[in-house]
C-alpha cells in the first residue's frame, strides 16, 4: 500500500495532508493516479467530496484553485 495526496503536485501535496485528502493504494493504482488523467480525475473528485464533509465549495476553491467538477 502506497499513500496518496488527491491533490498532488508541489502546490497541493501539503494541503491535501493537512486536510487529510490521502488514499491508500496498491502501486499499480498509484501509479495510475499519476499517469492516467481520467483515474487522477476520480481521485480528485472523491477527495472534494471527503472536503466537503467539513467546508464549503468556495473554500475548497479557494484552497486548491478549481472546482474539479464532473
Amino acid at each position: 500500500m502506497e499513500i496518496h495526496e488527491c491533490f498532488h503536485g508541489t502546490a497541493n501535496r501539503q494541503k491535501s495532508i493537512k486536510y487529510g485528502l490521502c488514499i491508500g493504494l496498491c502501486r499499480m493504482h498509484h501509479r495510475a493516479a499519476h499517469n492516467n488523467h481520467s483515474f487522477d480525475l476520480v481521485v480528485k473528485r472523491l477527495g472534494k467530496e471527503a472536503f466537503l464533509k467539513d467546508h464549503t465549495e468556495e473554500e475548497f476553491i479557494r484552497i486548491f484553485g478549481r472546482a474539479y467538477e464532473t
